[in-house]
Order: structure tokens, then sequence, then C-alpha cells
């Protein structure tokens, strides 16, 4: 007979709604997991360490380790505030900040305000790479 355990995943990301099975109201990320500088707090690197998502461990519901690549799926909370971290040379960097003081900067005003803005879990000080 064929092995009917539930798996890992439907345990933590599906729950029972007044008798009705419901799927939990949550994204997939993927990205090799590491470990925050402050308690609580992990970092999702992309493949190339470039860029990282910082959230804490409670916004995660489940995680899956890929042995074929090393990399994790994580199942996180939809509405999970989370921070996005860019690691690049300086010069990516130039046109975004490159604005005088005084002068506003209407590329900055129209971004959603949690794009590239420092959340409750980024770190003081970047790691040196």
């Amino acid at each position: 007979m064929a092995d009917l355990h539930p798996d890992d995943v439907a345990a933590n990301v599906v729950r029972m709604v007044e008798g009705e099975i419901t799927p939990v109201d949550a994204v997939t990320l993927v990205g090799y997991l590491g470990t925050g500088e402050r308690e609580g707090v992990v970092f999702l690197w992309d493949t190339w360490f470039s860029r990282r998502l910082e959230l804490t461990g409670d916004q995660i519901l489940h995680r899956m380790h890929r042995e074929r690549d090393g990399r994790s799926v994580i199942w996180v909370k939809r509405d999970a505030r989370i921070a996005k971290c860019e690691v690049a040379p300086a010069i990516a960097f130039a046109g975004e900040f490159a604005v005088s003081e005084g002068q506003p900067d209407d590329a900055r005003a129209r971004r959603e305000p949690e794009e590239c803005q420092p959340g409750p879990f980024m770190p003081k000080k970047e790691p040196p790479y």
C-alpha cells in the first residue's frame, strides 16, 4: 500500500476554517536561507548572493530544503512585511541617489513605500563583501 502520510507543506500551509480546508494566504519564495545579524531575523539570498530578503522566522509558515542545489523553498505569509537589500557596486546606485539637496526626487516619491526602504529588520551596518 502507498505511503499516505500528509506532506509537511500541507500541514503548515493549509488550515481548517469552519470545517472547510482553506489554503493560508501565502507566497512561495526560493533562495539560500542564512542567519540575520539580529536574533530572529533570517536572510533569503538570491542565486548570485547580490540581493537578499530580510524577514523574521515567525513570518515563515514552512521551509523545504532542496538537496539538489542547496536552496530553500519557503512559504511566507502573504501580508508579511519584509525588507529587500541589494548588494552592488556603488555605480549601480548613482542615478538613484544623485539628487541634490533641496530638489525633489520624483522617482523616489512614486516608489512603493516598502521598496528599498530599510524595514525594522535591516541591519545597522552591511557585512563586508
